[in-house]
Parts: C-alpha cells; sequence; structure tokens
C-alpha cells in the first residue's frame, strides 16, 4: 500500500512542473512581452519581481489617454491572482493527502489561466488604444487636408476675382439688364 501511494506521488506532475509545462506549451509571442515575461516571473517562483514589472508597466504606459482607466482593474487583478498563487504554493504539500494536493494544484493551475487571460486583455486592450490612436490622426490629417483644399480653393477665387473684376461686375450688370428688360420693368 505504501509502494502504490509513493507511485502515485511521483506519477502525478507537481504545481511547478505542471506550470512550468503549460508556460512552454503556452505560444506567448515575443518573449519579452508583458505576459511572457511576467508568467514566466511566476513559474519561477519571483512572484515580487512579477508584481513590480506589472506596476513599472503600468506606469510606463500611465502617459496614454484612457490607459489608466480600461486597464487599472485587470493590473489590480494580475496583482491579487499572483498573491493567491504565492498563498497556494507556498503552502506545505508534503502531509497533505493526495486529493488535497491535487485540488491546490488545479487551483494553482486555474488561477496560472486567469492571470494569463488578464494579461491578455491588458494587450488587447493597449491594442485597441493604439487602433483608436491611429484611427484619429488619420481623421486629423484629413481635416487638415480638406482645410487646405479649401484655403487654397478661397485663394484661386480670391485671385480670380481681383483680376477680372471689371469683366465679372459687367457681365453681371449684363445679366441683370437682361433679366429686368424680360421682366419689364
Amino acid at each position: 500500500m505504501a509502494l502504490r501511494s509513493k507511485a502515485s506521488q511521483n506519477s502525478s506532475p507537481s504545481a511547478k512542473e505542471r506550470l512550468e509545462k503549460e508556460y512552454r506549451i503556452t505560444d506567448l509571442g515575443d518573449p519579452d512581452s508583458l505576459v511572457a515575461a511576467t508568467l514566466q516571473f511566476v513559474v519561477d517562483d519571483n512572484f515580487d519581481r512579477a508584481i513590480h514589472e506589472l506596476r513599472v508597466y503600468q506606469a510606463m504606459k500611465s502617459t496614454f489617454p484612457l490607459y489608466v482607466d480600461r486597464t487599472q482593474r485587470y493590473f489590480d487583478h494580475c496583482v491579487e491572482v499572483i498573491e493567491a498563487i504565492r498563498t497556494k504554493r507556498a503552502v506545505p504539500t508534503h502531509n497533505l493527502p493526495a486529493a488535497k494536493r491535487q485540488e491546490l494544484s488545479e487551483k494553482i493551475f486555474m488561477h496560472f489561466h486567469e492571470l494569463k487571460d488578464s494579461l491578455t486583455k491588458i494587450t488587447h486592450i493597449e491594442s485597441e488604444l493604439r487602433v483608436q490612436d491611429a484611427k484619429s490622426t488619420v481623421w486629423v490629417i484629413q481635416a487638415f487636408c480638406i482645410c487646405l483644399f479649401f484655403l487654397m480653393l478661397f485663394a484661386v477665387f480670391l485671385e480670380a476675382y481681383r483680376t477680372m473684376r471689371i469683366p465679372v461686375t459687367v457681365v453681371f450688370s449684363d445679366i441683370m439688364d437682361w433679366i429686368l428688360l424680360k421682366i419689364g420693368i
């Protein structure tokens, strides 16, 4: 019986091994990204560094309009999840029954996915804000070009009026005389 329980303990991967495996399998894109760096710190049990890097990243991006408003809750949630993972990883598992160890491992794994999802939402918000910024820049450039076009058009009409003022007034005078003649006035 004792051999069977030790064999089952060795066959089930620990929470750390499972997180490392999940981290390797997951496609996180750029290894220097916020998601990849933070998850790697969590997998390496470097929780303080993960929280510090999140806060530094948040402060660095806070100069963008609407960024803090849209991402603050996600950053706070990420910190809470990192703290939850830290707390659950600190629990000594050698005295726990296998079912409790498995449950604890599942909760850590669930928190890891929750952290990954929150970090992904932050990057999606950043992408949305970049697109929104690009669109507003295009609108400003279009408005500037339209204003420039109408300014040039006004300058052409003004120059045409100055150079052809006398012929234009004669033509308008002739047209008015013709209209008045037709009306009978």
